[in-house]
C-alpha cells in the first residue's frame, strides 16, 4: 500500500499537481463503548494518527454515550501526526455546543493558524507540519467534549530513508522500527548521538531509568533524520521505586500490595515496609491484611508535601486473604518525613480537641503534634488515648490522620435527660442526672457542645417557657468528659410552620438571577445576591484572591459553587419569616468546613446541616469556608406561624377559660405576660389587652 502511495505521489508531482487529502473520525461512529478510554487513532490505514495522552491530568481521555463525544480533561494533549513524506496542513476539530465543553486556551505546537468560529465549537488550526501536539487548557479542572477530527494532508515529496519510529513497549521494552525496507538501524542511549558506528539495533531492550534514545536509519548512501525519544520506565518492581521514580504518567508496580486500611475513596498499602496512600473513585473493597495482584497501575502526585497514587482502579484486582498489618509504636519526636503514609499508634497521649476536626496531641515529654480528624471523621472526645493512625503532612508539619483511639481513662456516664425530646406544656420542667457520682453538668442551648467552660447545669432543672434545643455533657477530674445528650423541646400551640427554598449551582439557568454555564474557566459570582421565594443569599465581594464562582467540577461531578479559603456566604430570611435550618449538598469527596457567624445554632459536619438554636430561627446565618468546598446546593428551612387570629370579634361576655396570644399568633402562658399588646380569646369573645 505505501509503494502505492509513493508512486502515485510521484506521478501526481510530475504532472505538477500536488493534491490534498482528508482523514477524519466522528467519534459516535467510531465504535466505542461508554467510558473507553481512548489512546491511538490510525486513520487513512495508518497514514495519520491520532494520540490522545493524560499530560498533568490524572485523568485519560475517554469516550462517554452521554455527550457522545470524547471527553478531553484539562491539559491532556493530543498529537496530531502522519507518515514522513507527508505533511499535514490543516485540522478542525468539532466539540459540543454546550458552553462548558468547548476547546478553552487551548496550544497548539507548532503554532501555525489558529480560528474559532462564533459559537467556538469549531476550532480550526492551519499550517505545515509533520507533527502537530495541542494541550486542551490549563489545570486539571473541567473537560472538552470533541464530538469530531478531520485532518488535511498532503505529499511532502518522496523519501530515500524512513525516520526510524521508537516506541515504549509494556515491561520498560524498547521497540525501534523504520518503514524502509533494509534499512539498518543505529542507536545510542548515552545522549550522543548515533553514527554508523554506533551500535545496530537488532532486537528489543529495556530500561530501568529514564532514558533518552536516539536513532538513525541507513540504507547505502542514505541516511534518515536523527530522532530521538526520552523515555522513562512504565513498570517497576516495587513502591519504593515508584516513588523514586515519581512520574506523572502511568506506572504499574509488578509486585502485589497489601492493604491496611480503606475509607471510602482512599486505601492505604504497603509493599516491603513502604507505604503509599491510593486514591480513585469506585475502587473495589479491602480489609487490613488483604493481598492486592501485581500490576496496580497509577500516576505519582504530591499532595501537601504526600506522595500519593492517582490509580487506574480498573488494575486492582480481587484479593486474596493476607496477614493482618501492625501499627508500628512510635512517639511525637520520632515522627519524620520518611514516616509519610505509614501506620503506626502513639501510646498514652493527651488529646485535646480545638475544634470538630482538629486537636493536638502532647505525651508526658510536653511534645505536641496535630490530629486532623477530618477525611475519617473518628468519634473523639478530649481525654487520654492509645491512638493509632496515618503519618501525613501539611507541607512541613507532620500530622497525623486517626482511625481508631482506646481511652486509658474512664468515662464518665452520658447525662439522661429529662422528660424526652417533643412536644411539652408551657412551664414543663427539665432535668439532667448522670450516673458518674460526683460529676459535673454543663450544658448549651445554641446546638453547641458543651465544654469544661460552660454554663452548669442548675440542679433544680429548667422551666420551659419556649422552644429549646438543649445539649449537655459531664465532666469529672482525672476521667473522659460524656458523650454529649440532646433533647428538643417545643411548646404546645407554639409549633411553626415551615417551607424550604433551593439554591440550585447545579442549574445555573435555574438559579435567579440566571448565570452562564460555567465551562472550564468558571462564571464568577462574587457580590451577585441569589433569590429563592422567601430567602437571599448574598456571596460576599471578593476577599482574597481568587473569586468564588460556579465551577464544572472533573469526573462528571456536575457544576457547583465553589467557594475558597476566607470567601463568604450570607442567608437572610424574608416577609417575616426566619431560617430553622441550612442544609449543605456538597460535591463527592469534597470536605466543607465553615465558621457561621449568627446569634446562635449549631453545625454537624456529618450530615452537613446547620440548625438553629431556638424553634423561632434566625434573622441570618453567614458562613466562610476555611478550605475550598464545591456546594452543589443549599437548602434554606424558613419558619412561619400556623397558629394565628384571622380578625378579632366582638360577641357576649362568657366564663370560659381565658387564652393568650402574642401578635404572631403563638399561644403564651397568662401567668407570665412580660409587657406589651395580646390578644385574648375566652369562649367566643376575642379582644386586644395591654399589658404594662
Amino acid at each position: 500500500m505505501k509503494k502505492f502511495l509513493l508512486s502515485f505521489l510521484l506521478v501526481t508531482l510530475i504532472a505538477g499537481i500536488i493534491k490534498a487529502e482528508t482523514a477524519s473520525i466522528t467519534f459516535s461512529e467510531a465504535g466505542y463503548t461508554n467510558a473507553a478510554e481512548i489512546g491511538k487513532v490510525e486513520l487513512a490505514e495508518g497514514l495519520v494518527t491520532l494520540t490522545f495522552e493524560k499530560g498533568s491530568n490524572s485523568n485519560s481521555t475517554k469516550y462517554y454515550t452521554s455527550g457522545a463525544a470524547a471527553r478531553m480533561y484539562a491539559s491532556n494533549t493530543l498529537t496530531v501526526a502522519c507518515q514522513q513524506g507527508y505533511d499535514i496542513t490543516g485540522i478542525i476539530i468539532t466539540t459540543d455546543t454546550g458552553a462548558s465543553y468547548l476547546l478553552k486556551s487551548t496550544t497548539f505546537e507548532p503554532e501555525g493558524t489558529v480560528t474559532q468560529n462564533d459559537g467556538k465549537n469549531i476550532t480550526t488550526w492551519t499550517g505545515n507540519a509533520q507533527s502537530i501536539v495541542f494541550t486542551n487548557g490549563t489545570g486539571t479542572s473541567g473537560h472538552s467534549r470533541l464530538k469530531s477530527i478531520e485532518v488535511t494532508y498532503v505529499s511532502a515529496g518522496p523519501v530515500a530513508v524512513y525516520n526510524p519510529e521508537i516506541t515504549l513497549m509494556p515491561k520498560n521494552t524498547v521497540s525501534i522500527s523504520c518503514a524502509t525496507d533494509g534499512a539498518t538501524i543505529h542507536y545510542t542511549t548515552d545522549g550522543n548521538d548515533p553514527t554508523t558506528s554506533s551500535p545496530v539495533y537488532t532486537s528489543t531492550f529495556t530500561i530501568s531509568q529514564t532514558t533518552t534514545v536516539k536513532a538513525l536509519a541507513v540504507k547505502g548512501a542514505d541516511k534518515s533524520s536523527i530522532v530521538e525519544k526520552t523515555l522513562s520506565p512504565n513498570t517497576v518492581n516495587s513502591l519504593a521505586e515508584f516513588l523514586s521514580l515519581a512520574s506523572a504518567s502511568s506506572v504499574t508496580v509488578d509486585a502485589p500490595l497489601t492493604a491496611v486500611y480503606q475509607n471510602g475513596s482512599y486505601l492505604y498499602v504497603v509493599e516491603n515496609n513502604t507505604p503509599l496512600l491510593i486514591y480513585g473513585y469506585n475502587m473495589p473493597q479491602y480489609k487490613n491484611g488483604d493481598i492486592i495482584p501485581a500490576g496496580v497501575t497509577g500516576s505519582y502526585n504530591l499532595r501537601y508535601n504526600n506522595p500519593q497514587m492517582a490509580v487506574e482502579v480498573a488494575t486492582l484486582g480481587t484479593a486474596s486473604a493476607g496477614t493482618e498489618v501492625n501499627p508500628e509504636v512510635t512517639s511525637i519526636e520520632e515522627v519524620s518525613l520518611d514516616m509519610r503514609n505509614r501506620y503506626v499508634v502513639f501510646n498514652d497521649v493527651e488529646l485535646n480537641y480545638e475544634s470538630a476536626t482538629s486537636a493536638t496531641m502532647s505525651d508526658a515529654d510536653g511534645n505536641t503534634m496535630t490530629v486532623y480528624n477530618n477525611n475519617f471523621k473518628l468519634d473523639l472526645a478530649s481525654g487520654r488515648y492509645d491512638i493509632y493512625g496515618f503519618i501525613n503532612y501539611f507541607n512541613n508539619t507532620p500530622q497525623l490522620v486517626p482511625v481508631k483511639a482506646e481511652s486509658l481513662l474512664e468515662t464518665v456516664a452520658t447525662p439522661v435527660i429529662s422528660p424526652e425530646s417533643g412536644e411539652v406544656e408551657e412551664g414543663t420542667v427539665v432535668t439532667v442526672s448522670c450516673a458518674t457520682e460526683g460529676a459535673t453538668i454543663r450544658y448549651t442551648t445554641d446546638g453547641t457542645v458543651p465544654t469544661s467552660e460552660s454554663e452548669v447545669f442548675p440542679a433544680s432543672g429548667i422551666t420551659l417557657t419556649h422552644a429549646l434545643n438543649l445539649t449537655v455533657v459531664a465532666f469529672k477530674d482525672n476521667m473522659n468528659m460524656s458523650a454529649a445528650a440532646t433533647a428538643e423541646y417545643t411548646i404546645k400551640g407554639q409549633q411553626p410552620a415551615t417551607e424550604t427554598e433551593t439554591f440550585d449551582f447545579s442549574d445555573p439557568a435555574g438559579l435567579n438571577p440566571a448565570q452562564e454555564d460555567p465551562g472550564t474557566t468558571g462564571t464568577n459570582i462574587q457580590g451577585v445576591t441569589f433569590t429563592s421565594g422567601d430567602a437571599t443569599l448574598e456571596v460576599a465581594e471578593n476577599t482574597n484572591n481568587t473569586a468564588a464562582r460556579l465551577w464544572t467540577l472533573t469526573q462528571d461531578r456536575g457544576i457547583a459553587m465553589r467557594l475558597y479559603v476566607s470567601d463568604k456566604v450570607t442567608i437572610l430570611p424574608a416577609n417575616g419569616k426566619k431560617i430553622a435550618k441550612v442544609t449543605f449538598v456538597i460535591a463527592q469527596n469534597v470536605t466543607f468546613k465553615p465558621t457561621f457567624i449568627t446569634d446562635g445554632g449549631s453545625y454537624s459536619s456529618t450530615s452537613k446541616e446547620w440548625v438553629a438554636g431556638s424553634a423561632d430561627g434566625s434573622d441570618r446565618v453567614a458562613f466562610t469556608v476555611s478550605e475550598r468546598s464545591d456546594i452543589s446546593k443549599i437548602l434554606v428551612e424558613l419558619t412561619g406561624s400556623t397558629v394565628g387570629i384571622d380578625d378579632i370579634t366582638a360577641d357576649e361576655t362568657t366564663t370560659a377559660p381565658a387564652e393568650y396570644y402574642n401578635l404572631q399568633g403563638m399561644r403564651v402562658n397568662g401567668d407570665r405576660l412580660t409587657p406589651g399588646i395580646y390578644i385574648m380569646r375566652q369562649g367566643s369573645k376575642t379582644s386586644k389587652i395591654l399589658v404594662r
